[in-house]
């Protein structure tokens, strides 16, 4: 049998509620009694009982991240601080991968509610509509994180100004003199493609440019299939002088190819994306990349579940961008 509250107590010599209290971090007990508690509790070894504990307050005190993959440096510092910071507000968190499959996502969803998580973090597949129905139908509170899917663009989630991201990355080429340039986005008819798409043309109009449709592709969540595709790509565009990237990973990858076709970046070729990821882990070169102005992603998306999770109202936020210059972006302009 393991420790109970009532073994603390008659070691302690206090009666069971004030352990109790102890336990629970409530009521006014002075330090000198919590200490005496929470040695005993060390020394016998008491383990808190959760399923106890959530029968009683009716919550898990258990969220869910359901994110493509932790390959990617972006995704796993964002998820790394979600954790942390969710564990200091008192709550454990069960990470789910998905990578970008729809059947895996909508599982995870389920898992999530089947466990009674009390709410759910998701980076959307942006073509799924499946995951947000079933937690709507489930009622079980939700944000999704980092992207939105366009039938709920207007649902919970914390993002980026993806149309501002767009244009300042197409902005800071054509100030540059860049005129060639390909556009490697997310999924086709997504909203964070669309609207970055909307920025990109919006940026190309306001300086008297006009965007070549042939000089759009859109990639797959999948980095097996996206790698793949990046090559076909790139075979195909040779007199593009710039390339702006769906996210970091994929200028990286960009730049590997590049390199080993005899390429330099950014003496051949410039490449610009999103995230900065240079933050988190060494990366050379150094990306000349997009990411928000204030970096409070994971942050603002755990306090926004939590206020739904208390019955609050929280309104979706956008999250301000800037770019950050690296080493990645010729200045053709004085060639």
């Amino acid at each position: 049998m393991g420790v109970k509250l009532k073994d603390i107590a008659e070691k302690t010599g206090y009666s069971i509620n004030t352990v109790s209290m102890v336990v629970n971090g409530k009521g006014r007990i002075s330090e000198a009694t919590r200490k005496v508690i929470k040695d005993c509790i060390k020394e016998m070894g008491y383990v808190t009982n959760g399923s106890a504990r959530s029968l009683r307050s009716g919550k898990s005190n258990m969220l869910a991240l359901i994110v493509d993959d932790l390959i990617n440096p972006w995704l796993s510092a964002i998820s790394d601080e979600i954790i942390v910071y969710s564990g200091q507000l008192g709550y454990t968190v069960n990470v789910y991968i998905t990578n970008g499959e729809v059947t895996k996502e909508t599982d995870a969803v389920s898992d999530a509610i089947g466990r009674e998580a009390d709410g759910i973090i998701l980076l959307p597949i942006q073509q799924n509509n499946e995951s947000v129905k079933l937690m709507y139908r489930h009622n079980i509170p939700f944000v999704l994180l980092g992207r939105t899917v366009s039938e709920f663009s207007d649902d919970l989630s914390v993002t980026y100004d993806e149309l501002r991201c767009g244009y300042i990355a197409v902005e800071h080429l054509l100030l540059k003199g860049h005129n060639s340039i390909m556009v490697m986005n997310s999924e086709k008819n997504s909203y964070t493609g669309e609207s970055r798409l909307n920025g990109i043309e919006a940026a190309f109009y306001t300086y008297g440019k006009k965007i070549d449709s042939n000089m759009i592709c859109n990639l797959p969540i999948n980095v097996h299939s996206r790698r793949k595709q990046i090559r076909n790509v790139m075979k195909q565009m040779e007199k593009c002088t710039a390339v702006v990237c769906y996210d970091d990973m994929v200028a990286l990858e960009v730049i590997d190819y590049l390199k080993k076709e005899g390429k330099s970046v950014p003496g051949d070729v410039s490449v610009i994306g999103f995230g900065n990821i240079g933050k988190n882990i060494p990366v050379t070169p150094k990306l000349t990349t997009i990411d928000s102005s204030e970096n409070k992603l994971p942050i603002t998306a755990v306090d926004l579940l939590i206020e739904k999770i208390n019955g609050k109202n929280p309104v979706k936020k956008v999250l301000p961008v800037m770019i950050f210059e690296g080493d990645t972006v010729a200045d053709l302009n004085l060639y």
